[in-house]
């Protein structure tokens, strides 16, 4: 490792350490440690050659005394190790933000199995040829870009799909399962800004994070018109393809179905498209106005709030907000001196202070997760927590089904923080939405 930690002090510190992380993902073959390819986080110089081979030299080393090698904190860097299917070996070196690593490994598996959801498992396990397979992952460059660099979304942070509220919710419902039916599809959603307003109840079916990496392709994608992609699901189908049709209602509003070789995109866009969404054209434009709030217009959060992330574990969908306060022209209404804070700023910290209460306080919720980053092995339950910085407060609540994590404006009061945020949590959650 002294290679890496001589490489990582040669860099610029203020690029390494930057307020939302750099990071090095290197993707390797597990037998031989052929580089397939590698992305950065950051503005950073190319991973040169004999780190990679010391990185995967370690992990070849424990491999070989039958060792498993999970993490390592050094002085610059966090470094995490996986493999999948015995075939494809992730490693990730990242500038150390104290978070439990669970998020990390949650992040290479979202990085995995979007190879999976574009090339299909079989393409990554049983290939023969390097350089073809090498070219063919190009493919997936854009949507493993958005995994590390991050969006407007939250749903590659909580392993929850982002949703958005709007009014009409039941008008939009039947309009969807309407088209969906007639392309001859149980699985539709509706996008507004990446995020799923309503979708079909099969939709709901497919796991958090096959819906989640859905929405990133989508979301990653440029504006089109219309698209027809081969999608394998990671979970459901990661050997036999299916077709992802998406169209362009309004701007900034998506349908996406997933079908099988019938209809093709120009049955479904000339024949279907405009005979079941019509007549819907004013409903949509009046829900595109929920974001970038995410919210309605007659639900009113108290000022104090700068935003805020709503995670139903159960369902696997999350309510995010950094503009809770309504937006006028890109711009926070309201006079509390925390609305001057960038909306940049509010989306890292509402994120750091995710990621270093769950999987420390907060348990994660996902089945088969081993608690290796708590020094004990014992992950505290705690039901609530908070934190408090000079230019803001944050304050966290669980309960069976549901975290709610608030930012809040320095100047409310810190015995006032918990009774908001149930206050805030009961709002949000009224109606079962989310």
């Amino acid at each position: 490792m002294e290679v890496l930690s001589a490489f990582i002090r040669s860099l610029d510190a203020c690029a390494w350490r930057e307020f939302n992380m750099a990071a090095y993902l290197v993707c390797l073959t597990t037998d031989g440690g052929i580089p397939l390819f590698t992305r950065t986080k950051g503005n950073l110089p190319q991973l040169p050659f004999p780190v990679i081979g010391s990185l995967n030299g370690v992990c070849m080393f424990a491999n070989n005394q039958d060792v498993s090698l999970l993490n390592t904190v050094t002085d610059d860097a966090k470094v995490l190790w996986k493999v999948f299917n015995e075939r494809i070996t992730l490693i990730i070196v990242t500038s150390d933000d104290n978070a439990s690593g669970v998020h990390l490994n949650r992040l290479l598996d979202f990085v995995f199995n979007s190879m999976v959801l574009l090339l299909g498992i079989d393409e990554l396990t049983s290939f023969r040829n390097i350089e073809l397979l090498k070219r063919e992952l190009r493919c997936c460059y854009s949507l493993i870009d958005s995994l590390l660099e991050g969006t407007d979304l939250t749903g590659n942070i909580t392993q929850a799909v982002d949703i958005v509220l709007c009014p009409d919710v039941s008008f939009l419902q039947e309009f969807l399962d309407a088209f969906a039916t007639s392309v001859s599809s149980e699985f539709g959603c509706l996008l507004i800004m990446g995020k799923v307003a309503v979708a079909t109840e099969r939709w709901w079916e497919l796991t958090g994070l096959e819906t989640v990496l859905l929405s990133l392709l989508v979301h990653s994608l440029p504006p089109w018109s219309s698209r027809d992609i081969p999608v394998y699901l990671p979970y459901g189908s990661p050997k036999i393809p299916h077709r992802l049709l998406t169209f362009q209602l309004i701007e900034g509003v998506e349908v996406c179905v997933i079908c099988g070789p019938k209809p093709s995109l120009y049955d479904a866009e000339t024949k279907f498209l405009d005979q079941y969404w019509r007549l819907a054209i004013d409903t949509l434009k009046s829900s595109r106005r929920s974001h970038p709030r995410n919210l309605p217009g007659d639900m009113v959060l108290d000022s104090g709030i700068l935003g805020f992330v709503l995670v139903n574990t159960d369902e696997r969908k999350s309510l995010s907000s950094v503009h809770p306060s309504g937006v006028l022209t890109g711009v926070d209404q309201g006079s509390s001196s925390g609305s001057g804070m960038p909306t940049a700023k509010r989306k890292s910290i509402l994120v750091s202070f995710y990621k270093s209460v769950v999987g420390t306080l907060f348990p994660v919720q996902e089945p088969n997760t081993s608690e290796q980053d708590s020094p004990s092995g014992v992950c505290h339950q705690a039901m609530e927590t908070y934190m408090c910085a000079s230019d803001h407060k944050c304050y966290a609540i669980r309960t069976e089904t549901h975290e709610l994590f608030l930012l809040f404006s320095n100047d409310v009061p810190t015995y006032a923080l918990g009774s908001l945020t149930s206050t805030t949590l009961a709002l949000l959650t009224k109606g079962k939405l989310v």
